[in-house]
């Protein structure tokens, strides 16, 4: 009786070890095929940019800013979040840039505003969704390199 246990821990030890060799390879995959680009990038060009107002928009301030950065050349998408008083609008960088975008749409309507920049902290660090210290930012990091 003693056998036949041992040899069923043994085998669901097996089978488990099995399956998290599968998703571990699975996930490297994964990982190479995300990574690895033969051509060019589909949204390579497109730039997002946010305004911080340092005041709340009344509704017609907020049509007059939606009409301004829509008339920009290279606008594709505003995302206005009157929570937190600020926009966010992506652009194709080859037809415009968010300074000329901001002094054009924004600057001119004389609300008190500022454009959104990154601290030197913030660009030292890369991707802000992925933590270069994690497990899965190293492995990340690792197949990047061996296929790129």
């Amino acid at each position: 009786m003693t056998m036949k246990l041992w040899q069923k821990i043994k085998w669901t030890l097996i089978g488990l070890v099995g399956l998290a060799f599968l998703l571990f390879l699975t996930l490297v995959i994964h990982i190479g095929v995300m990574v690895y680009h033969k051509g060019p990038l589909p949204f390579e060009h497109i730039q997002m940019a946010r305004t911080d107002f340092l005041s709340p928009l009344d509704s017609k301030q907020i049509a007059q800013l939606k009409s301004n950065l829509g008339a920009q050349k290279g606008i594709k998408s505003i995302y206005l979040n009157t929570k937190d008083h600020n926009v966010v609008y992506s652009f194709d960088n080859r037809e415009n840039s968010a300074s000329s975008i901001y002094q054009n749409a924004i600057n001119e309507m004389h609300i008190k505003a500022k454009p959104y920049t990154v601290s030197a902290k913030d660009l030292e660090s890369g991707c802000p969704v992925m933590n270069n210290h994690s497990f899965y930012g190293k492995l990340t990091s690792v197949i990047s390199k061996a296929i790129n």
